[in-house]
């Protein structure tokens, strides 16, 4: 009896998992006044228990979301696959 293939795995999901929150990953942005959360600007980060979904994207709630408020995007985001460069 032949073996069965596993699934195909959507090209867009991630090779490996990501544990997150992990300031190698994770960025944010303040949102005006509010101190206790930015906005995540990480794709898809479902996998996080600090993420918020909110309207039509994430609120990070991380303790030290702000450490998380850097110039440089990560690697996925430079690839233009994160929230912030995405059109509506």
């Amino acid at each position: 009896m032949p073996r069965k293939q596993p699934a195909q795995r959507n090209s867009l999901e991630p090779q490996t998992p990501r544990v997150l929150p992990d300031p190698k990953i994770c960025r944010t942005t303040p949102i005006g006044d509010i101190r206790l959360f930015g906005t995540c600007l990480v794709n898809n980060p479902i996998e996080c228990a600090q993420a918020f979904n909110f309207g039509d994207g994430y609120i990070c709630r991380h303790p030290n979301w702000k450490d998380f408020i850097k110039p440089n995007p990560p690697a996925d985001e430079a690839n233009g696959n994160s929230r912030a460069n995405r059109k509506r």
